[in-house]
């Protein structure tokens, strides 16, 4: 995942500077444009319609390139931003070993330290249903199907 996130960052700093020669190159467009007409012969005065309409199109294309190639970084940097996000949120597992009255050890395996739905094991192997209760008395577990329904205080 490291890598795509480069990659994408990468892309997107190549697409911002695409932009800024596609704006240097459609900056420079008029310029010529009015260099070439302006040193056309009056007698070629029908030309000039036609050599607006290729400059037109040219520039037309240009733009139509800076708006992909923004487009593309946005893009790119939001797929970056929702991957980082989702990094914040990431699951960590806590292993904890819980001793209980009548000599009963559980190994509970909580997700986000939330105890609730956590799984339950007993010598590794999926923990029997039932109610274990804390060996100072002050409240139990209700492990069913091997996982923590219940914290009772």
């Amino acid at each position: 995942m490291e890598k795509i996130l480069k990659l994408r960052i990468k892309s997107a700093g190549k697409n911002i500077s695409n932009v800024s020669y596609l704006m240097l190159v459609s900056n420079v467009i008029p310029v010529i444009a009015f260099f070439h007409i302006r040193n056309l012969e009056l007698s070629d005065i029908s030309e000039i319609g036609k050599y607006y309409l290729i400059y037109g199109i040219v520039y037309l294309v240009i733009a139509i390139l800076i708006i992909v190639n923004i487009y593309n970084a946005g893009n790119n940097l939001s797929l970056c931003d929702i991957e980082l996000s989702e990094r914040e949120v990431e699951v960590k597992e806590t292993k904890e070993i819980w001793n209980f009255k009548d000599n009963k050890r559980l190994e509970i395996i909580s997700k986000n330290n939330v105890i609730i739905g956590a799984e339950a094991f007993m010598n590794d192997e999926i923990a029997p249903d039932g109610e274990y209760e804390y060996i100072n008395g002050t409240g139990k577990l209700i492990i069913r199907d091997g996982k923590v329904e219940k914290k009772v205080s």
